[in-house]
């Protein structure tokens, strides 16, 4: 599979959950990754976890077809 020159908010994504993220997860994403990652990356990785969760099942986000 080939990686795209670069991402758009209209391209498709499969978010899936590996695992429960769990209090100590959220903590841990919250004080030791955070400073190093920043509060966008963090925010986005909670957004997507969130996205995840309101279903516990694979969810398609988005419509656009690449042609």
């Amino acid at each position: 599979m080939r990686k795209p020159a670069n991402f758009m908010p209209q391209d498709d994504y499969l978010a899936t959950q590996a695992t429960e993220y769990s209090d100590v997860d959220r903590r841990t994403l919250t004080y030791l990754y955070q400073p190093i990652l920043g509060p966008v990356a963090t925010a986005l990785y909670t957004s997507l976890w969130l996205k995840v969760s309101a279903t516990r099942s694979f969810r398609r986000i988005g419509t656009r077809t690449r042609g």
